[in-house]
Order: C-alpha cells, then structure tokens, then sequence
C-alpha cells in the first residue's frame, strides 16, 4: 500500500522532529501488549477447555459408574431367560413322559383285569373257541403292555438322570456367569 499524502506529511514531521523513534516505541509498547494480552486470552482459554474437559470427564466416569449395573442386570436376566426356557422346556418333556407312563400302566390294569375275568368265567381252554383266541390276543397285549412299561420305567430312569445333569450344568453356568459379571 503506498502511503497517502497525509500519512508522508506526518511521517516527515515526525521524523524531522525526532519523535520518529518515540513513536515506534511506544508502537512496539502496544504491540508487546497486545501479544501478552493474546497470550493471557489464550492461557485463560486453555485453562477454561481444561475445566470443561474435567467436567466432561468426570460426568462420562458417572455415566459409566451407572451403565455398569444394568448391563449386569441385562446380562443376568438374558441368562436366566434362557435358563427359564430350558427349565421349562425339561419340566413339559417330563410332565409327557409322566402321563404317558400312567396311560400305560392303566391301559395295562384295565387288559389284566379283563383278562382275568375271561380266564375265570371260561372252564377248561377251547382252541377253536373265538372267544379263547380273543383271551390269547389279549394275554399276547398283556405281555407286550407289561414290556412297555418295564421300558418305560427305564426311560423314566434316564429322563431323571438327564434332568439330574441339566440341572448341574445350569448351576454350573450361573456360577460362571457371577464369575464373569462379578
């Protein structure tokens, strides 16, 4: 930019006067204040953003002082929904098989019975007879009724011991899932 008339007018008086040198020290004066007062805004500023960070900090510390607990909640109830569901899925397979075995035995009972009353009601035995062939039907039912239900009794048997594991391997788990969340 070069100088306007007035600006070389009052640089030329300056400089024939002598306050040439005045001038640019105090000009210097005011600039070595300007840059310390930048430097002070600056510090303040710093200082404040340190503030503000702190605060930021500590309010993400509380957040995560307060997530902790209900992602374990969370967590435990995952686990224990899904221990429920094999709970209950095990607790209807052994109510069926119950009630299976106790049709059985009763179906079981009624052959018996019936055929106890045939033998009894007929005298001696009639090959030919269909009523005697209905009692060895019934007899060849009985045999066979009675088999399943020894077979049953056995199944019953393993169903009790795999619920026995079941039951040890869900402990099991929800004494690892303390372990791991605790």
């Amino acid at each position: 930019n070069p100088p306007n008339s007035l600006e070389m007018i009052s640089l030329k008086w300056m400089d024939s006067s002598g306050m040439k040198g005045c001038y640019s020290k105090q000009e210097k004066r005011g600039q070595a204040v300007i840059k310390e007062s930048r430097k002070e805004a600056v510090g303040i500023s710093l200082c404040r953003l340190d503030q503000e960070l702190d605060f930021i900090l500590s309010q993400q510390k509380e957040l995560e002082d307060l997530l902790t607990p209900l992602e374990e909640s969370v967590k435990e109830q995952s686990g224990t929904i899904y221990l429920q569901h094999a709970d209950e899925e095990r607790e209807r397979t052994y109510k069926l098989a119950e009630n299976i075995d106790a049709q059985l035995k009763r179906m079981a009972q009624d052959l018996k019975d019936i055929t106890e009353h045939l033998n009894t009601s007929r005298g001696p035995a009639d090959t030919s007879d269909p009523l005697q062939q209905i009692c060895k039907i019934l007899n060849a039912h009985m045999d066979s009724l009675q088999w399943i239900d020894q077979n049953s009794a056995v199944l019953q048997r393993k169903v009790e011991e795999v619920t026995k594991v079941c039951e040890s391997r869900r402990k099991e788990q929800e004494r690892s899932f303390r372990i791991t969340f605790d």
